[in-house]
């Protein structure tokens, strides 16, 4: 049962270090809170590759009904929408994702009532990566006004390996071949120090090597007998598991 639980929680902690997730935040500010008002947090869920998953609303977030209200992604503190460049900013929102309210099924109603809550926008996040845009933008898009906007600024602990120009173990390393027979070769394209480890089905460690900063580092399993083994990866800040077959 150790050894079970062992090796369901090496495959776990993998799947968390590989599917990572960062969140990047800011407080909303208004343009005119006396007529438009606004407040509250906008995040975006970032991969551990470093692209955009979802733009959200946390649970903070108050505002009031308006007219054809979107959501956007910008370069830029406020956008044209009458006169869109699709170079500075995106839309976010799905039709239909700000009218949750029981008041607001009237989509050029404007009434005061509140909108509340935290919401999740997911539309156009294709290919759009972490530091392509700095801004959430709620605009009113029938009269090109400006609800307000959120910086991102605030990352979570997880954004530390996701900042520009600082690449994952995940995209860096590599193992071939895979099945193996006596040996395997590990590829650290950016020759970083890293530590190797094998495990065996029961959880045992039967290979490593300490440190490590070579390119391209052989791994002997010429002792081992064939199955399946957990390969463990560390620098000196992330960890990586890769699952190896030796026949």
């Amino acid at each position: 049962m150790k050894t079970k639980l062992f090796l369901l929680a090496l495959v776990a902690f993998a799947a968390f270090e590989i599917n990572a997730q960062c969140v990047v935040s800011g407080s909303f500010v208004a343009r005119n809170a006396g007529a438009y008002p606004l407040s509250g947090t906008a995040s975006i869920t970032v991969e551990s590759d470093g692209s955009v998953s979802s733009v959200n609303f946390e649970s903070d977030f108050v505002s009031v009904q308006g007219f054809q209200l979107q959501v956007f992604l910008s370069k830029t503190q406020t956008i044209n929408t009458t006169n869109p460049n699709p170079s500075v900013f995106i839309r976010v929102d799905q039709n239909g994702d700000l009218r949750d309210d029981p008041h607001n099924s009237d989509l050029r109603s404007h009434n005061g009532h509140d909108m509340t809550g935290a919401k999740a926008f997911t539309q156009n996040l294709s290919g759009v990566e972490i530091d392509d845009y700095q801004y959430v933008i709620l605009q009113c898009v029938e009269f090109n006004v400006p609800w307000g906007y959120a910086q991102l600024t605030n990352q979570s602990p997880d954004c530390s390996t996701l900042s520009t120009g600082d690449t994952t173990l995940n995209e860096s390393i590599s193992i071939f071949p895979n099945p193996a027979n006596e040996q395997f070769e590990v590829r650290n394209d950016l020759e970083t120090p890293i530590a190797i480890a094998v495990y065996n089905v029961l959880g045992k460690q039967v290979q490593v090597i300490e440190n490590t900063q070579l390119k391209n580092q052989s791994v002997s399993l010429s002792n081992l007998n064939a199955g399946i083994y957990l390969v463990e990866i560390k620098s000196d800040k992330q960890r990586l598991i890769k699952k190896l077959v030796k026949r």
